[in-house]
């Protein structure tokens, strides 16, 4: 198996275990009269063979660390909206009863409503400190493809540029050995090259 392959059946486990685990401690917590909620949520268990399928039939489907990247970020921020919902919803709820007058269901709801306007911008936020931390090498090649974008964009003509690329992927990518041809009259002649 190959990482991308592992990475995917890991991908659907944790789509598969975590939301139960969540779910399971909330019902036990707050509400056991919840119970059969959990047999909704086991649901989810279909992630475990459909992650597995596709790490071994098409595994280059989609970009795996993207995926694992948003899923963080998303559960990051979700485990810490959810925890301060639990913890100031009924006091702002009961808060917004005394002040304006609102029904506690209704001051619920709205305050749900704006927690749940903050989790798409946190976890956009989150979810670049995330690539840096577990992907660094990924996150060090695509600021350096940026950077090569805008270098590109102040060269003087095509041999130079050419060379500048390959230089620039070279020390990106650090392949074994890297060759970067352009035209040389009627052939083509390298115009950057390393090892063999």
């Amino acid at each position: 198996m190959t990482r991308r392959q592992i990475k995917w059946v890991l991908y659907g486990g944790y789509l598969a275990v975590v939301p139960i685990w969540g779910v399971e401690a909330l019902v036990v917590a707050f509400k056991p009269t919840l119970w059969p909620i959990l047999e909704l949520v086991g649901i989810l268990n279909v992630f475990i063979p459909l992650s597995i399928f596709i790490a071994i039939v098409r595994f280059n489907l989609f970009d795996i660390d993207r995926l694992i990247s948003a899923t963080a970020a998303y559960t990051v921020v979700s485990v810490i909206l959810i925890a301060a919902a639990i913890m100031m919803l009924p006091r702002i709820s009961q808060a917004a009863n005394r002040v304006v007058g609102l029904d506690p269901a209704a001051g619920q709801f709205v305050m749900s409503l704006l927690l749940a306007a903050v989790d798409v911008p946190g976890a956009r936020y989150l979810r670049p400190q995330i690539e840096r931390t577990f992907f660094a090498e990924r996150y060090a090649l695509e600021r350096g493809v940026e950077q090569l974008l805008h270098e590109i964009s102040t060269g003087a003509g095509p041999r130079e540029v050419l060379a500048l690329v390959g230089e620039r992927l070279d020390s990106y990518l650090r392949p074994e050995s890297c060759v970067v041809y352009g035209r040389s009259g009627e052939t083509y002649a390298p115009l950057f090259f390393r090892g063999r």
